[in-house]
């Protein structure tokens, strides 16, 4: 009999052990999912009156001129990047973009390349001719700062010891001191175009 008790006091002290132990767990997982979906992750930052948020698949996005962008970096992370005032030649109706192709970033010089124009096109209707500042197996033009001109300006990129926007006449020179800054840049420019940032 007494041994009945003692198995009974047992059987109920682990009934109220695992109770208490699932009760824990389901407050852990309700309070985890409100802190990783319910606002407790990185919240939307300004910048220059417009809410720049953090994206589930890293980078950030806004609303600017009631269009939806998606952006790299958010624009503190660029802001520093040195630029000439180049937004005019990036809104002009015709644009080259050309690229150093014997560069080490040169598909991230290509790929920025199309993106640039694909938005350039759309945003601002301008035409963009692709090109590169040296022959290639591609066929492309090759446009240099020679080539540029007030009515055909040229943006060219390359790699340097510096990460810089200039701009001489109505060539942009732009370089890049590592593969990462190609994408800063490119986000640079388009806050630029789309009068974000200076």
């Amino acid at each position: 009999m007494l041994r009945d008790e003692v198995q009974d006091k047992k059987m109920e002290k682990r009934k109220k052990v695992w109770t208490w132990l699932i009760i824990i767990l389901l407050v852990a997982s309700v309070g985890g999912f409100i802190v990783g979906f319910g606002g407790g992750g990185v919240a939307p930052q300004k910048y220059n009156g417009i809410k720049f948020i953090p994206s589930s698949q890293g980078g950030y996005l806004a609303t600017i001129d009631g269009v939806r962008y998606g952006f790299n970096y958010h624009p503190y992370q660029v802001e520093g990047i040195f630029s000439d005032d180049i937004a005019p030649s990036l809104r002009s109706p015709f644009l080259y973009i050309s690229y150093n192709p014997t560069s080490g970033y040169n598909q991230s010089f290509a790929a920025v390349q199309y993106y640039l124009a694909d938005f350039l096109g759309q945003r601002f209707d301008t035409f963009v001719q692709v090109a590169t500042t040296n022959e290639t197996q591609f066929n492309l033009p090759i446009i240099n700062c020679e080539d540029a001109s007030l009515n055909e300006p040229v943006l060219i990129f390359d790699e340097a010891n510096i990460t810089q926007i200039k701009q001489e006449g109505n060539c942009i020179i732009i370089t890049v001191e590592n593969e990462a800054d190609v994408y800063r840049v490119q986000d640079r420019l388009i806050l630029m175009s789309l009068g974000v940032m200076q």
